[in-house]
């Protein structure tokens, strides 16, 4: 049989247990401000140790123990409350309508802890059901959907909402089956239900701390990957690609493509609309360029308005020539810029490999020459002259 503790020591043990998480909340807040999520966070963890400095403090100042016990429940699931709604936040739901709701929800809590005040059972059946279903929500909205990088941390954080919720869920079958008139307040299930909240506190604060750890991580790394402004490849991780993809293709006698493009009159769009109208440009050719390529290629903004595509499994110049083609089509047209329309006319260029190289430079090379042969070859049928259509060089 577990010792119990009297009821005034184990609400100080907790109480004094939850400053160090408190702690630890506030300065995730204060690091990682510029993420949605850790400010609820910090206010769910704080109003926990409000939870559990009610009863003893209240008590201490000659309050009525029904208020204490009141502000008990109402805190409890206001914490919860709002821990779903950092975990909400973190995971890309925002959503300034729900807070309206939250503070519709903190009434309701308050009417109900208050009508119940002085009876735990009932206290117990309305608080624990709700408790268990706001904690079940928080593990659901961890593990829907994880990116990759956070899946792990998320899955393992989500046991601690569960077992939590497990543990209410017990205290109310207790309620429900107690007696009329039973004194619930010191049954022996109260004991593992407080151990139970500090280590679910403890728990979640480091789990916590290890959820900005992951995403801040995963930012570093998309930023040396992608480009700032178009959120395509940038230079350094398409050379690295180029590089793999060699290799993949030596190893399983495959080949590719390599595409470079760039953007006609792309200096007078600057000079006519400004580079803000400029950036807009290049961010919906990027989207263009996104939408059009196979999840298996790689699309990548090399600086300015040059941009090159990797094209997986393209093994003729035939099939590559149709496919720059129906590239051309998706990429070109008007857009809406500045309050006007501005034209998107693309000029590109395309080497094989290996029939064009094995060299990443020489691809480099012979896909620029093709694109500002494409692009000579347009402005000369801009001008009237007749002129071949786009040719591959060999190497």
């Amino acid at each position: 049989m577990i010792p119990q503790l009297d009821r005034g020591t184990l609400d100080v043990v907790t109480m004094l247990v939850a400053i160090v998480p408190c702690c630890v909340a506030i300065s995730i807040w204060r690091i990682n401000r510029a993420l949605e999520g850790p400010l609820f966070w910090m206010l769910a963890i704080t109003l926990t140790l409000l939870t559990y400095a009610a009863v003893p403090l209240l008590q201490a100042i000659g309050a009525p123990p029904g208020v204490a016990v009141a502000m008990n429940n109402t805190s409890s699931l206001t914490s919860m409350l709002l821990l779903l709604e950092g975990n909400l936040r973190f995971t890309g739901r925002v959503s300034s309508a729900r807070l309206k709701w939250g503070v519709l929800a903190v009434l309701f809590f308050l009417t109900l802890s208050i009508i119940n005040r002085d009876d735990a059972a009932r206290r117990y059946l309305f608080h624990d059901p709700i408790a268990a279903s706001l904690l079940l929500a928080n593990a659901a909205t961890l593990l829907l959907r994880p990116p990759a990088s956070e899946r792990a941390v998320r899955t393992v954080a989500a046991v601690f909402p569960l077992l939590m919720a497990a543990v209410f869920m017990a205290r109310w079958w207790v309620a429900f089956n107690a007696e009329p008139g039973a004194d619930l307040s010191r049954h022996a299930i109260v004991m593992p239900l407080m151990i139970a909240g500090i280590l679910f506190t403890l728990g979640w604060t480091y789990f916590a701390s290890l959820f900005c750890y992951t995403r801040s991580q995963a930012q570093l790394a998309r930023q040396a990957r992608e480009d700032s402004l178009t959120g395509l490849a940038n230079r350094r991780y398409f050379d690295e690609a180029v590089q793999r993809e060699i290799a993949r293709c030596r190893r399983s006698g495959a080949g590719f493509a390599l595409v470079t493009l760039d953007l006609d009159n792309f200096k007078q769009v600057n000079d006519r609309f400004g580079h803000a109208a400029g950036d807009q440009l290049l961010t919906e050719v990027s989207r263009r360029l996104g939408s059009f390529i196979r999840k298996t290629d790689l699309a990548a903004r090399m600086g300015g308005d040059e941009f090159a595509v990797l094209l997986v499994d393209i093994e003729s110049a035939v099939v590559l020539s149709l496919v720059m083609e129906r590239l051309r089509n998706a990429l070109q047209g008007g857009t809406a810029l500045a309050g006007d329309v501005a034209p998107i006319e693309i000029s590109m260029g395309g080497a094989l490999w290996p029939q064009s190289g094995t060299d990443p430079d020489v691809l480099f090379r012979l896909a620029d020459q093709a694109m500002y042969t494409d692009k000579a070859q347009r402005k000369a049928r801009e001008a009237g002259a007749a002129a071949d259509p786009l040719t591959l060089q060999a190497a």
